[in-house]
């Protein structure tokens, strides 16, 4: 299935080698997702250049290009691990270049956009086919110009990738929606804490009023999730699909904060006792005191003696009394006041 969203999870193979990492596999799964007829040309291979270690090009290879430039001599994997994969469409052994060049274009459109940083996260540079000719199309993200190579590349398609970053899936993530043809805005929408946009709005049976829904302020960003008596904000948007598309709750969109709260009740938190308190000057906190010395917070006690934090709320919301307000009506009842 052809990704929507970010998901890393992968199973990587027992006889894998290890030294290609968990990101590059991950790659390869996703597009052979995206083209299931195409093939892996290779990620390790024993020469020189990005397919083979850092490491490995030190030794055998010393100066070697792909350990020259600054980007691909650091990060924690540069020595140990393979910074290349190829992309193979065998058809394109017959002269149909359909699908390698809607591909390779799309590298070449994203890096020659100065508006469009994602292959600069991920690529040192590529090679593929972009038309009908015999002529090998490429980049260089790190010297940001056109490149070419041996006519290999008329068939598959040559990734070398930034060794830093061989081995982050967020930036595997990047390349990947450049080849799906993603826009840069959705790509954005899709790094971790992007604000998403709002969907359309679905009538609730009923008017939504009995029940589990979701609500929502028109213009609000921010999506909440109601049993009618408490609201609280959805904080990831796949808990979001998961109560439309799976729960299929009711969706409300409304045109303010009171009429929310009509609806939707008061404000929910999972662990009230971590709220931070309001901040009482010496003077209310004497007059408080008093108050309650004289039997004036009796009347909020519940059969147990205690004073619940609803009943505290009810009295300390921005609703009700303000502090200073509450404090001269608490010591009014114990016959003072300021």
């Amino acid at each position: 299935m052809v990704l929507t969203h970010p998901d890393f999870s992968m199973t990587r193979p027992a006889g894998l080698a290890v030294e290609i990492t968990d990101a590059e596999w991950w790659l390869w799964l996703r597009l052979h997702e995206l083209e299931p007829t195409s093939q892996l040309g290779g990620i390790l291979a024993w020469k020189s250049g990005f397919h083979s270690t850092g490491d490995y090009n030190q030794k055998k290879h010393p100066g070697n290009y792909s350990i020259r430039d600054a980007p691909n001599r650091t990060g924690p994997l540069w020595l140990w691990k393979a910074s290349a994969l190829d992309w193979t469409f065998p058809e394109a052994h017959q002269g149909n270049y359909g699908r390698i060049s809607r591909y390779t274009q799309r590298l070449l459109a994203s890096a020659k956009d100065p508006n469009d940083p994602r292959l600069d996260l991920v690529l040192y540079e590529f090679f593929g086919q972009a038309d009908n000719d015999r002529v090998v199309e490429g980049f260089n993200e790190w010297k940001e110009s056109d490149a070419s190579s041996d006519l290999s590349h008329l068939f598959h398609i040559h990734l070398s990738l930034l060794r830093k970053a061989c081995g982050d899936f967020w930036a595997m993530w990047a390349l990947l929606t450049v080849i799906m043809g993603w826009t840069v805005a959705r790509w954005r929408a899709s790094l971790p804490g992007a604000q998403q946009p709002a969907p359309a709005p679905v009538p609730a049976p009923g008017g939504g009023t009995v029940g589990t829904f979701m609500i929502q302020i028109n213009g609000d960003p921010t999506i909440h999730v109601s049993n009618c008596f408490e609201y609280r904000g959805l904080s990831q948007w796949e808990t979001f699909l998961f109560y439309r598309d799976s729960l299929k709750l009711p969706y409300l969109v409304v045109p303010d904060l009171a009429t929310l709260r009509e609806r939707a009740g008061r404000y929910w938190t999972e662990d009230e006792t971590v709220q931070a308190a309001p901040l009482l000057t010496d003077e209310h906190l004497a007059r408080l005191e008093a108050a309650a010395r004289s039997g004036a917070l009796d009347a909020l006690k519940d059969s147990s003696g205690a004073i619940s934090a609803d009943a505290l709320r009810s009295i300390l919301d921005e609703e009700a009394l303000s502090l200073d307000e509450l404090a001269d009506a608490l010591a009014s009842a114990n016959g003072g006041g300021r």
